[in-house]
């Protein structure tokens, strides 16, 4: 049997061998959470961090991404809330997001008008920009 490593500063998860470690690339799911196979079940990443770190999460908590990549499982971005303090966080986040603009699991900012897509930015502020453009100019 191996044992399973996480990387605190990287995030990530690894297996131990008796020839070294192996790196588990773990799956995307679409709402863009890492899950691990873990003693034959899956287990999304956040929630396996909290383990490998040795700590439960208590009923009535969550785990928070606390720079809103969902597969960024670093401990430094990971942070126990309740339901309710999450949700908040999550509103306030989502202020400085125009309407139409999301983050992809990359970092990288998606902008979608009318259901449409209209590409992926590097920084907020582009995407932002394009979706107000997009949405105040007819016919752009």
């Amino acid at each position: 049997m191996t044992t399973l490593i996480y990387e605190p500063e990287t995030g990530l998860f690894y297996r131990d061998f008796k020839k070294g470690k192996k790196l588990i690339p773990g799956a995307t799911n679409s709402d863009g959470y890492k899950h691990y196979k873990e003693g034959g079940k899956v287990v999304a990443g956040q929630i396996l961090a909290f383990r490998c770190m040795g700590i439960e999460i208590p009923p009535g908590m969550e785990v928070d991404h606390l720079d809103r990549i969902k597969s960024n499982n670093k401990w430094e971005n990971l942070k126990l809330k309740t339901h309710q303090g999450n949700m908040m966080n999550m509103s306030q986040r989502r202020e400085e997001y125009a309407l139409g603009v999301n983050i992809l699991p990359s970092g990288r900012y998606r902008v979608r008008v009318c259901n449409k897509s209209a590409g992926s930015y590097d920084t907020l502020a582009e995407a932002n920009r394009v979706s107000v453009r997009l949405r105040t100019e007819p016919d752009v």
